[in-house]
């Protein structure tokens, strides 16, 4: 089992956003995040958080996963 967790920040008309991933003990299997010139409502930007997160389990071929916002 793995855990994702995502965030997502709005300022300025900046979505900045992050995920990271990390195994059962805690190490980190891989993780990333940008910015982005971006207006969006904080629903919106957790939901391409949450979007971001499963995509990124997806290219480590990951399966079983809990996404924590």
């Amino acid at each position: 089992v793995v855990k994702i967790n995502v965030d997502a920040a709005i300022e300025e008309g900046k979505l900045g956003l992050g995920v990271i991933v990390k195994d059962e003990d805690g190490f980190v299997l891989g993780g990333y995040g940008y910015v982005k010139d971006m207006t969006f409502n904080s629903e919106w930007a957790e939901m391409m958080a949450i979007e971001e997160g499963v995509s990124l389990a997806k290219s480590l071929n990951l399966y079983n996963n809990l996404i924590q916002l």
